[in-house]
């Protein structure tokens, strides 16, 4: 379990509408979909169903009000659930042949993130307060490479909107700024675009670069 379910799950968020998973292949998804459809969930797509369902797939079952994400081994499109996090998950209960495990804070925290949505910010706050482990997120840059995707700028506009919104500093911000650096011939052509007081979040020097390349 990843995001806001494995939260609840830590005692680290009260409720939350909707729960998000990972597996890692399609047999597995095969199992735990005809489960959940025994629950009353009904997928979103059912065509998605009738397809072969690819490792980058992600299928939304539904029931209610309430709501079910699975992805299979890719998230967001950008980040493979790895096996460095698959060992870093926890494992909560065991039923049968069924095992649930909960995602890392660390890698709950990358994975809120990647996403531009300020409904995240009060989980990234918390996370932040439980203790964030920056080496972690570098090495996952580092190892996950991929082709017009770098993922490291979006994390940290995300930790730019959390400092905004909050009016704190996050710790370990400069790291993944510096890592950004690395990087910097490949950022995004709307890096920063949407994020209030750039000026204090960018040095001058780079931020020249993004008023020139917007």
């Amino acid at each position: 379990m990843i995001g806001g379910g494995a939260l609840c799950l830590k005692n680290l968020k009260d409720a939350t509408v909707d729960m998000d998973m990972v597996v890692l292949s399609k047999e597995e998804f095969d199992i735990l979909s005809d489960g959940i459809a025994k629950l009353g969930y009904s997928p979103a797509d059912k065509e998605l169903l009738k397809e072969a369902v690819y490792k980058n797939a992600v299928v939304v079952f539904e029931k209610g009000e309430s709501r079910i994400d699975i992805f299979i081994k890719t998230i967001v499109g950008m980040l493979d659930f790895s096996e460095r996090m698959a060992k870093r998950a926890e494992l909560y209960a065991v039923k049968g042949k069924l095992a649930v495990q909960l995602c890392s804070n660390v890698d709950i925290f990358l994975l809120k993130s990647l996403s531009d949505r300020v409904k995240d910010i009060p989980d990234i706050e918390r996370l932040l307060r439980e203790g964030i482990d920056w080496k972690i997120i570098l090495e996952e840059t580092d190892l996950q490479k991929r082709e017009g995707v770098r993922w490291i700028f979006f994390v940290y506009e995300q930790l730019c909107r959390v400092e905004n919104t909050l009016g704190i500093k996050v710790e370990g911000k400069q790291r993944i700024f510096r890592k950004c650096v690395e990087y910097w011939a490949e950022k995004p052509s709307d890096f920063m675009v949407d994020i209030a007081n750039t000026e204090r979040h960018i040095p001058k020097k780079y931020l020249r670069d993004i008023k020139k390349q917007a």
